[in-house]
């Protein structure tokens, strides 16, 4: 039975490291040991689902305790640029709506900047909570960061 597990366990370490090399994907959990700040470091990302009042709550945070760790503060001040840009598309989609004329266009924008803030906030969320010692930050798919 021990032989058949570590067969299963080598095979699987086969796939795990071909698909890395194919696709490029990098699991979260990487050699490092457990991150104690992985927990605190996942809050950020989960208030993006938030918008206003998460983008507030991040603001707290970094200021809070954007002090004490590099990697709390890179993760908080990546959900706070990922929440301004969701905060402009709002505003932008406000704007289109009160047209009348393009009221359409603004909830399918709406729609969109919802769906990507809640299933890339979960993402991140859940990849900051896998983190390891040696795990890079996450970062969002960003045309440009407002806060470095």
């Amino acid at each position: 039975m021990d032989e058949h597990n570590e067969q299963t366990s080598s095979k699987m370490s086969e796939m795990k490291s071909e698909m890395q090399e194919t696709t490029g994907f990098q699991s979260p959990s990487g050699s490092g040991a457990e991150n104690p700040e992985a927990g605190i470091a996942s809050v950020p990302h989960w208030m993006v689902i938030f918008s206003w009042l998460g983008l507030i709550v991040n603001i707290i945070l970094l200021v809070v305790k954007g002090k004490e760790s590099a990697y709390f503060r890179a993760n908080v001040i990546e959900a706070i640029n990922v929440q301004i840009w969701r905060v402009i598309l709002d505003v932008a989609g406000l704007i289109l709506a009160l047209t009348f004329v393009l009221i359409v266009v603004a909830w399918i924008l709406w729609v969109l900047v919802f769906l990507y803030c809640t299933i890339f906030g979960i993402i991140a969320g859940i990849y900051t909570v896998q983190a390891k010692t040696d795990t890079p930050p996450y970062r969002y798919a960003l045309p440009f960061r407002f806060v470095k």
